[in-house]
């Protein structure tokens, strides 16, 4: 049988000093061990256990987060009935609240062509409603209906809320770092998906 990988990180180091020990322990967990000090002298590990720990959260943990985050997206969009790119439109006016065709179309990564498709799909869910802007009459903008926002609530409410009690447990210094990493991730991700776009379809 495979032994756990806070196991097979420590082989190797039953002689060492507890301080180095504990610096193997922390980088086999795929935990941040630069900022974990050492217990005797209080200087950061050496930096070959945080190069442990960053191939570690880049393979494995950011992977198993993404997968999950996908699976529950998945879940909701199969119980709301429809696509993903459907789904990821009704996530960026969630957040917005109301916006116009072309911002949204931006936000989303879809063409104006392909805009107008997924609006007409969930437009004619019940999902999403175009409305006249009031100061602008010739301009549209889309906001969610009250199907939606029911659907929202229902599914990504209980998430939420779990999710703020879980953060209670971190320090500000703590979520600090978490909110820079979601920050810096976030914009990588989205800088990519342009790159890759930019590649065109496989067909092309």
């Amino acid at each position: 049988m495979q032994r756990p990988m806070q196991l097979r990180a420590l082989d190797g180091v039953a002689d060492e000093p507890r301080r180095m020990r504990r610096a193997h322990w922390h980088a086999g967990e795929g935990l941040a061990c630069a900022v974990e000090h050492d217990n005797v002298t209080g200087r950061e590990p050496p930096l070959r256990h945080h190069a442990i720990a960053v191939d570690r959260a880049k393979r494995v943990e950011i992977q198993v987060f993404q997968d999950a985050t996908d699976e529950m997206d998945e879940a909701v969009a199969g119980r709301l009935g429809v696509n993903r790119t459907d789904l990821r439109c009704l996530s960026v006016v969630s957040q917005a609240g109301v916006m116009t065709p072309s911002a949204l179309a931006e936000a989303s990564g879809l063409t104006r062509g392909a805009m107008t498709t997924a609006l007409d799909r969930l437009e004619r869910a019940g999902y999403l409603r175009r409305v006249r802007d009031q100061e602008d009459r010739r301009s549209v903008r889309v906001e969610l209906a009250k199907e939606a926002v029911k659907g929202v609530q229902a599914m990504y409410g209980p998430i939420a809320a779990e999710a703020a009690r879980m953060l209670q447990k971190f320090t500000t210094a703590e979520l600090s770092v978490v909110l820079k990493i979601l920050d810096e991730s976030s914009k990588m991700q989205r800088d990519h998906a342009k790159r890759i776009r930019a590649m065109g379809s496989k067909s092309d």
